[in-house]
C-alpha cells in the first residue's frame, strides 16, 4: 500500500510518494528544515523559481542511503559514559636506598621542579647505579628531602613537562626514566652554580 505526502515550500508542503514508514521517515526529516527555512528567510516566489529546491533528489538520496545506528558509549558502570582510565598515584619504596640523598641534594641546591627531578636522577643512576629509575623512585626521593621543598600535586605531569620544555631526562614511561644529555649538562652547571653561591 502506498502512501503520499504532498508539501509545497511556499506552503511548507513537500510532495512524496512510498511506504507508510518511508514517508513518515522523510517528513520526520524535512519539517524541521522546512519550518526554519519558512520562519527565518522566507523565499519569495521569484527566489523559489530563481533557485528550486530539488526535492525528489534529495529523497532518492536518502531512501538509498542506508540508517545509521546511534553509536553508546559503554560504561563498566553503566552511567553511558566510557570508564577514564586510571590516574597513576604515586608510591613510596621502602626498598629504596637513599642514603645520602639528602647531603647530595643539598651540595647542587636545585631551585625548580625540573632540576629537583634531574638531581633525583642523576643521584640513583651515579650514587646507587640505577641507570633507569622510576616515578616512584624519584616520589621516594621527594618525600625522603619533604624538608626541603614540597612534592609536585600534579605528579605525573611534572614528568611529562621536564621532559618536553627541557629534555632533562626522557621518559619512556613512568617505569623507565633516563637522564639526558641536556641534563647532564645542565647538572654541571648546577653544581658549580652552588659551588660560586657557596
Amino acid at each position: 500500500m502506498s502512501t503520499r505526502l504532498t508539501i509545497n515550500l511556499k506552503d511548507g508542503i513537500l510532495d512524496v510518494d512510498g511506504s507508510e514508514d518511508f514517508v513518515r521517515s522523510v517528513y520526520e526529516d524535512f519539517k524541521g528544515e522546512v519550518a526554519k527555512r519558512l520562519t527565518i528567510s522566507p523565499a519569495t516566489p521569484k527566489e523559489i523559481e530563481a533557485a528550486p529546491i530539488t526535492v525528489s533528489e534529495t529523497i532518492e538520496r536518502r531512501a538509498d542511503r542506508p540508517r545509521k545506528a546511534h553509536a553508546r558509549r559503554v560504561s563498566s558502570t553503566g552511567a553511558g559514559q566510557k570508564p577514564r582510565p586510571a590516574r597513576y598515584k604515586p608510591t613510596f619504596d621502602p626498598t629504596l636506598d637513599v642514603n645520602g640523598l639528602v647531603e647530595f641534594y643539598d651540595s647542587v641546591n636545585p631551585e625548580k621542579i625540573p632540576e629537583k627531578i634531574l638531581t633525583f636522577a642523576v643521584f640513583l643512576r651515579d650514587q646507587k647505579n640505577i641507570l633507569s629509575c622510576t616515578a616512584d623512585h624519584i616520589y621516594t626521593c621527594f618525600y625522603t628531602v619533604k624538608d626541603r621543598t614540597k612534592i609536585p600535586e600534579a605528579f605525573e605531569q611534572a614528568f611529562r613537562d621536564t621532559q618536553s620544555r627541557t629534555h632533562f631526562i626522557e621518559v619512556t614511561s613512568l617505569q623507565d626514566i633516563t637522564v639526558t644529555i641536556p641534563g647532564n649538562n645542565k647538572f654541571e652547571e648546577m653544581k658549580k652554580r652552588s659551588k660560586a653561591a657557596a
